[in-house]
């Protein structure tokens, strides 16, 4: 709805190995103003992320699997917290 700011999503479920089609994801969340952070912990590595051209705003990974990655923004850190911060007062 107009009041979401964020959606965050895993790529990948590692239970049942649901992909998420996290380009159709990024469509919706656009159209909407929503940022998408997509938690990729399962997914980098295995499988091809381009973030800018998947359209993902934020993504986490983490170095338990031996890869070194940084969280990566397309989004200016003050765009993500702005919004967040008026949520909570």
């Amino acid at each position: 709805d107009a009041q979401t700011r964020l959606v965050t999503v895993s790529s990948v479920s590692y239970v049942p190995g649901f992909l998420t089609p996290l380009d159709r994801l990024a469509q919706l969340c656009r159209r909407n103003g929503a940022l998408l952070l997509v938690d990729a912990a399962q997914s980098v590595g295995p499988m091809h992320t381009d973030v800018e051209a998947m359209g993902i705003d934020a993504l986490a990974v983490g170095t338990q699997k031996g890869i070194s990655a940084n969280l990566i923004f397309n989004v200016l850190v003050f765009t993500l917290i702005a919004p967040l911060a008026r949520w909570f007062t």
